[in-house]
């Protein structure tokens, strides 16, 4: 599969979305989801995950890189103090 297959344009303009991608805004919600519902191990997860940050790390004010940030949880959770760039 080559990188940009996703975002190939046929001629009429719209773009093409492989068949293996097309369930994949379901699973995007899916996973938000079970992010966000309260005692779930995905919302445990993110809040130990981010609770050790904040132990070590003064996460304020900072310019900070996520860099491979997947789905962006945790990055969308350091943009509400901080200067954030997801990739």
């Amino acid at each position: 599969m080559q990188a940009y297959e996703f975002y190939a344009k046929p001629e009429n303009g719209t773009i093409a979305i492989p068949e293996k991608y097309r369930n994949l805004n379901n699973e995007l919600k899916h996973f938000k989801a079970a992010v966000k519902q309260h005692g779930s191990p995905m919302e445990l997860l993110y809040k130990l995950k981010w609770a050790q940050l904040e132990a070590n790390i003064n996460l304020k004010g900072k310019k900070i890189l996520d860099f491979g940030s997947g789905f962006g949880n945790t990055a969308n959770y350091l943009a509400k103090h901080n200067d954030v760039t997801a990739i």
